[in-house]
């Protein structure tokens, strides 16, 4: 190489920046301007917060349904010996008893009554989010 020229850099092209996860937090929010209350939650994303209350109604349907609690979170065959049954596993897609969790927690009596007609109107939302909650 020749004395005059200096020795070129590379280029490296710029990082992307990584999308970060999203995360269930609050209560769902209405906006304010939206005069129709009925359809103020229709395909807003749902932000649910897990408190004390809703937490103790998911744990007590899986209290009272323990053949479906032990198809979601995998029947251990020790366990199943140990107590003098067969072991149980979940057939096809666990999406079905997050769907019935959901309906457990959500339609609930002591639910707040909009969440809870929001929840009649699009379950799948309340069932997705009951399953980011078990996953956490």
């Amino acid at each position: 190489m020749p004395k005059d020229k200096k020795p070129r850099a590379k280029r490296v092209p710029p990082a992307k920046p990584q999308a970060q996860k999203a995360k269930v937090k609050a209560q769902p929010v209405a906006n304010e301007d939206d005069g129709n209350q009925s359809d103020a939650h229709t395909s807003k994303r749902l932000v649910v917060k897990w408190d004390n209350d809703r937490t103790n109604r998911l744990l007590d349907w899986l209290d009272q349904n323990p053949d479906d609690r032990n198809r979601l979170f995998s029947d251990s065959t020790v366990a199943a010996k140990q107590e003098g049954r067969r072991k149980v596993t979940a057939k096809g897609n666990k999406g079905r008893y997050h769907e019935a969790l959901a309906k457990a927690v959500f339609n609930s009596p002591e639910e707040d009554p909009s969440l809870r007609n929001w929840y009649l109107k699009e379950p799948q939302k309340f069932a997705t989010s009951v399953c980011n909650y078990l996953s956490r």
